[in-house]
């Protein structure tokens, strides 16, 4: 096997993540975010030439592009004061300028679209109530806003069509039950089109071109996600769309001609868009991207482009533009660091073991360039968030990391993991720190069977909800892992839940997990910071100080209780960090000090590049 060349935590974290997708109205030019910078602001890229340009400078606060305006010389963004998951919806003149449109400490503007003749655009705000979502329509040249829908329960936009008279809504109260609802305008009257009986999953919903019928996402009758289509008229629905997984969301483009979908493959995580052209009912997909995931595609106004981002395990997420007419796709961007040959990253495998009561759990498997039957290479259990998240193929600067530098990784989509169907997505219901824990434990026995890993120096390490499997592996399996990792997850359950952020759904988290005061008890047992007196492996926890998910006592109260009964722990906090690494500067820091705790805890005769103090608190 060949050996890869070794890089630096800088130069893996150095690879631009990019997102959103707007087109200019001459559709010149496409509006899109990168944290190129170190943090993210708004780009745009002319088609023309392939010419990029920096249009936001922040240095320290989120910046999300949303939409250029209709003059094309103003742009909608939106930006996260103090990186504490708000979006304060703005508008940045060619001067400079900025305008702020949701003033607020605590504000979320969701920006849904534009009216048909392009002079107004749809936006959901929750700066009345926190808890709730209020629908506007705002005027793109003076702001002035005008109220559609006042919410009094917790309502999602979907949906409106062209005439404006009617809204689509979603509303959840459980995990694994929501129903679409259709909003009357001028009679202020909400209807549920999706009654049922029993758990079902209806959401997503959008109208067609016409608005004559209402398509929408829905596993009812089956383990994995379809498209309905349900005639306004007579009332009737059918089945339109099924895939091998899951269908995760579909839409169709501003003239209607095309409906766009995207299915999940369980046996791949791949992610495909199929493009369905509603005047010939012909279905095709773009070639040359069998090994990568398609992901947020937006069609032009005039229906001739459609814009959208592929990725796999080599190559991060590129922005891409495809012609109808000519049916040539171009690639936009590189987000892949220089410095970095693609060659010496990892493809990972698609693998899946049996539980400890049978049920077969998929993973994903990254196996170092180099590594041999004899050479006996440690391992990471790679734990993701959520709970109900799942890790699926796609460019992860900080896995490649840690495989680059000798550590074989299993990610592993524990039960409650989305896309591999319903049963298996609810079949964590009220069992955190139990049944999806006992299945990273039976990762290790799978590692076990591979011959290339020494299972005496296999730790495991999440992010958010992975964070609280990693202590709770700690807490509750003490023997059975080398050493944990936390980054940015909770220890008590219970004061999480009791603190939870106002925008939350708290129906639903408490549905799942338990209620802080009808299920003190339960919460409690799976709590880690109640049971830190069993934890005697390394633990290594990672916060950032101004984290609104998880807040920095959760941290704090579980480095103190380790240290009170003796146990090892090492603690870095993030000043200028929310939840997780938004800042390309920390991101470098965390993830070169956990390698350092790994090697120092797992190979000999290390030479550390950097000291770790067993506390420190990293600064701006």
């Amino acid at each position: 096997m060949r050996s890869a060349k070794q890089y630096t935590s800088a130069q893996f974290m150095n690879t631009a993540r990019i997102s959103g997708i707007a087109f200019s109205p001459d559709e010149e030019k496409i509006l899109y975010t990168s944290d190129a910078s170190g943090i993210r602001n708004v780009y745009e890229v002319c088609l023309s030439d392939g010419r990029h340009r920096q249009l936001t400078y922040s240095l320290s606060e989120d910046i999300q592009s949303i939409s250029y305006l209709p003059n094309d010389r103003c742009i909608l963004f939106s930006k996260d004061l103090g990186n504490l998951e708000n979006s304060i919806l703005c508008v940045l003149e060619p001067t400079g300028k900025e305008i702020v449109i949701t003033p607020g400490a605590e504000v979320q503007t969701l920006v849904h679209g534009w009216s048909l003749d392009q002079r107004s655009f749809f936006a959901s705000t929750n700066e009345r109530d926190q808890r709730l979502y209020d629908l506007y329509k705002f005027d793109a040249l003076t702001f002035k806003r005008r109220l559609i829908y006042k919410a009094t329960e917790k309502f999602y936009f979907c949906s409106i069509s062209p005439d404006e008279k009617y809204v689509l809504f979603a509303k959840s109260d459980r995990k694994a039950d929501s129903d679409i609802f259709l909003y009357d305008v001028s009679r202020e009257e909400m209807k549920c089109l999706t009654a049922h009986d029993g758990d079902v999953l209806n959401c997503l919903a959008v109208f067609n071109g016409d608005a004559t019928a209402v398509y929408y996402i829905t596993n009812e009758g089956s383990d994995f996600r379809y498209v309905k289509r349900l005639d306004l008229a007579s009332g009737e629905s059918t089945c339109v769309e099924k895939a091998s997984g899951d269908v995760a969301w579909t839409f169709f483009s501003p003239d209607g001609r095309r409906r766009i979908s995207f299915c999940d493959d369980p046996y791949t995580t791949l992610r495909s868009m199929k493009i369905h052209d509603e005047e010939t009912g012909s279905v095709f997909t773009l070639s040359g991207f069998d090994d990568r995931s398609l992901n947020c595609a937006v069609v032009s106004r005039s229906g001739r482009h459609v814009a959208f981002y592929a990725e796999g395990d080599r190559s991060p997420g590129n922005l891409f533009v495809h012609d109808f007419e000519t049916r040539f796709t171009t690639q936009l961007t590189e987000s892949l660091n220089r410095d970095v040959d693609r060659q010496d990253l990892v493809e990972s495998q698609i693998v899946s073991f049996h539980s400890f009561d049978g049920l077969e759990i998929p993973c994903l498997l990254w196996r170092p360039h180099g590594t041999t039957e004899t050479g006996r290479a440690p391992a990471l259990v790679w734990v993701h968030g959520g709970p109900g998240g799942r890790l699926t193929k796609g460019y992860k600067g900080r896995i490649q990391y840690f495989v680059n530098h000798g550590y074989v990784v299993l990610g592993v989509n524990y039960r409650g993991s989305y896309g591999f169907g319903k049963t298996f997505y609810n079949a964590d219901h009220r069992k955190q720190g139990r049944e999806p824990l006992w299945d990273c434990v039976a990762a290790k026995n799978y590692l076990a069977s591979l011959g290339y890993v020494d299972t005496a120096r296999v730790v495991i390490i999440g992010a958010s909800f992975g964070g609280y499997m990693a202590l709770a592996a700690a807490a509750f399996c003490e023997n059975e892992f080398a050493a944990a990792v936390d980054i940015c997850g909770p220890s008590n359950l219970v004061s999480l839940a009791k603190k939870l952020p106002k925008y939350w759904d708290k129906k639903r988290f408490y549905d799942k997990i338990g209620d802080p005061q009808k299920d003190e008890e339960l919460l409690r047992s799976i709590s880690p910071l109640f049971h830190a007196d069993k934890i005697k492996r390394p633990v290594m926890i990672l916060q950032g100080a101004n984290d609104p998910r998880c807040p920095r006592e959760q941290s704090d109260e579980m480095v103190a209780a380790i240290r009170r009964h003796g146990g090892p722990v090492e603690y870095l906090v993030y000043e200028d960090e929310a939840h997780g690494f938004r800042k390309r500067k920390n991101a470098i820091h965390a993830y070169e000090a956990i390698l350092n705790f790994l090697d120092a805890n797992l190979k000999s005769n290390v030479i550390q590049v950097q000291s770790n103090p067993m506390e420190a608190t990293v600064s701006a």
